[in-house]
């Protein structure tokens, strides 16, 4: 999760870099692959000084072990749907 400052989120694609978007404080990223246990789709970096608070992997699959079973079904269609997308664009 972003404290403070500007983190970018991109992809490589033809050897050369493609900015998807970028986040500020409040934001999260990563979040896919600990849902979905799959590679993450993109890389971060800090564009200027920033604080984040690093969620340990336990924590966050005790919270999911925990959490209402239709929730956790719905974030993973989500984030198959958005990796079906991103696959579907890349093809």
């Amino acid at each position: 999760m972003v404290q403070t400052g500007k983190i970018e989120i991109w992809v490589t694609e033809d050897d050369e870099r493609k900015v998807l978007g970028t986040i500020g404080p409040g934001s999260i990223f990563g979040e896919m692959a600990l849902i979905d246990n799959s590679d993450r789709m993109a890389s971060a970096t800090a564009v200027e000084p920033s604080v984040c608070i690093m969620v340990p992997e336990w924590v966050f699959q005790d919270k999911m072990e925990n959490a209402d079973s239709f929730i956790v079904a719905l974030l993973r269609i989500f984030c198959n749907n958005i990796r079906s997308m991103q696959q579907a664009e890349d093809d």
